[in-house]
């Protein structure tokens, strides 16, 4: 008998079928409380699809795959228990603010470059683009800040759908990561200053990048905070 490290979807049919990870949560009760919450949701959105599609000039049949199908794919390979799939208005809604955030993010970002580019003395000097290092400095801060983004409310979710942690016991789970961060930052901080920041900056990225794909390997659908995920030899 042994503890070792393992891939918890390692097979094809884990990772093909991520459903099968939470099959053993349903129970009698739950199966029975899915049921009712099925039945009526259909009586709402059955119909609801079927108005969409007619609003949309398309057949009716259309409303009732578009608020079947989607719901059935999102419940078995979505990566949320609290998405919102098929024609309703909340997904109308959601949809709606995300695109007009965007939309609206974009349009400043434009207004803000088309103000710099005509005032003699603008915040940001668009000349400094025509400068290699600031280009990449900004590029490269850009993909790592989309990617902690990304991998943060990543592990927010993964703690609080698959872990069922409480919002309190997520915040606790995550406090290790900023604290480090408080610690060592002023230390390394002066470290780069006297052997230059790219003797640390490189090496930091490749053990940030490990520990990342690290986390989403071995990764697994029990709890394991203080522990390695493991099985019997």
């Amino acid at each position: 008998m042994g503890v070792r490290f393992r891939i918890p979807l390692a097979t094809f049919a884990r990772k093909a079928l991520p459903f099968l990870s939470w099959r053993n949560r349903v129970t009698r009760e739950s199966l029975r409380a899915d049921l009712l919450a099925g039945i009526v949701a259909a009586v709402i959105v059955l119909p609801q699809g079927v108005a969409f599609a007619t609003l949309a000039g398309l057949p009716p049949e259309y409303g009732l795959y578009g608020a079947m199908l989607p719901a059935i794919v999102g419940a078995l390979w979505g990566s949320s228990w609290h998405l919102v799939s098929g024609p309703t208005n909340a997904t109308s809604l959601m949809v709606f603010a995300t695109v007009g955030a965007l939309a609206g993010g974009l349009a400043l970002v434009g207004a803000f470059v088309a103000r710099c580019a005509t005032v003699p003395n603008p915040v940001l000097a668009l000349e400094l683009f025509s400068e290699r290092g600031f280009r990449w400095a900004n590029l490269a801060q850009l993909l790592y800040g989309t990617g902690f983004t990304i991998m943060f409310f990543g592990n927010v979710q993964f703690l609080g759908d698959v872990w069922d942690y409480s919002p309190v016991q997520t915040g606790l789970a995550m406090a290790p990561g900023p604290l480090v961060v408080f610690v060592l930052a002023p230390r390394f901080g002066k470290l780069a200053g006297r052997i230059g920041h790219r003797a640390i900056l490189i090496p930091g990225g490749l053990v940030y990048a490990a520990a990342a794909t690290m986390l989403a390997i071995v990764r697994a659908p029990e709890r394991t905070y203080f522990t390695a995920p493991s099985t019997s030899a």
